[in-house]
């Protein structure tokens, strides 16, 4: 089991989740906590560098199975994620959350 601390999730970022989405939302986070230590890891070592800006702005992604995170990104055959992300965190709504294969 993780905590928001072993996936690099400071007690300030907490905060702002808890500012921005309610306690509710910060609850589910936690207790998909190993879920979100793995989609926030894996952004991270694709070197996308506003992880946080993007947890803050899309919460549902972290939420999100890891295997269809994965699917996602095999079946969208996206290989420069990161690059996308970092250019515009908006371009998340078109990676994972777009009808469209």
């Amino acid at each position: 089991m993780h905590n928001f601390s072993d996936a690099g999730i400071s007690d300030e970022l907490v905060n702002k989740l808890t500012d921005s989405y309610g306690q509710t939302i910060v609850d589910s986070l936690e207790i998909n906590i190993n879920n979100v230590y793995k989609v926030y890891k894996s952004l991270n070592m694709m070197g996308v560098k506003k992880v946080d800006d993007l947890l803050l702005g899309r919460a549902d992604l972290f939420l999100m199975d890891y295997e269809d995170f994965l699917n996602i990104l095999e079946k969208k055959g996206i290989d420069n994620i990161a690059d996308l992300l970092n250019e515009d965190l908006n371009n998340v709504n078109d990676i994972f959350f777009s009808d469209e294969d």
